[in-house]
């Protein structure tokens, strides 16, 4: 007996959608007013604690692992938490999900929107060709670092969508330059010396 199908993602462009440029100009397609059961017909684009498979399963239990993608000419900073702002010619590794209502809500109050993040759509480019997917963006511009087991989160996300490393690992220096200076980075990116057998650690 043949196995059931997969049943592909209803994702559309939202050319129904006006662009407003206001605050955010390099996410030219709001999606601030769509409501949630709308936000269906699109993928979930998870750059930051999202790509952890078994938080998003907690999170939103409905929802489904479509695949990796690249959302360029944007790169990951950290304020803190993870977010993605316009840089030309950089990339960021993002995982998507398929998404129900329920989701959509739930995701709507783990990501404090509107108050602290934002609605946008973006086109993620996938193995299976681009998918306009929407995305959530934070208010704020600041750049700060996060928490170890933040940062611990988002690590195992990025191996359950087996993401490079490096995309990670260049946001998480570069919020370390802009707190500490660069002294900080250098001492986080020397590795720790070895400690020859037999020789106390202190």
């Amino acid at each position: 007996m043949a196995g059931k199908a997969t049943r592909k993602p209803r994702i559309r462009a939202p050319e129904e959608f006006e662009p407003r440029p206001d605050t955010l100009p390099t996410f030219p397609f709001d999606a601030t007013d769509v409501p949630p059961a709308r936000l269906t017909r699109f993928a979930y684009c998870a750059f930051g604690s999202n790509l952890n498979r078994l938080q998003m399963a907690f999170r939103c239990p409905r929802s489904e692992v479509l695949c990796a993608g690249v959302l360029h000419d944007f790169r990951l900073v950290f304020r803190n938490v993870a977010d993605v702002e316009f840089s030309p010619g950089r990339s960021t590794p993002v995982g998507l999900y398929r998404v129900t209502r329920q989701c959509a809500e739930a995701l709507d109050r783990y990501e404090g929107f509107p108050r602290k993040y934002e609605r946008r759509f973006v086109l993620v480019t996938t193995d299976a060709g681009p998918l306009w997917c929407f995305v959530y963006v934070m208010r704020e511009q600041h750049i700060d670092t996060p928490s170890p087991g933040y940062l611990a989160t988002i690590r195992r996300g990025y191996q359950d969508f087996k993401l490079p490393l490096l995309t990670l690992r260049e946001a998480h220096e570069h919020a370390l330059r802009v707190k500490y200076g660069s002294r900080a980075v250098d001492s986080y990116s020397t590795p720790a010396p070895r400690i020859p057998r037999g020789v106390a650690r202190g």
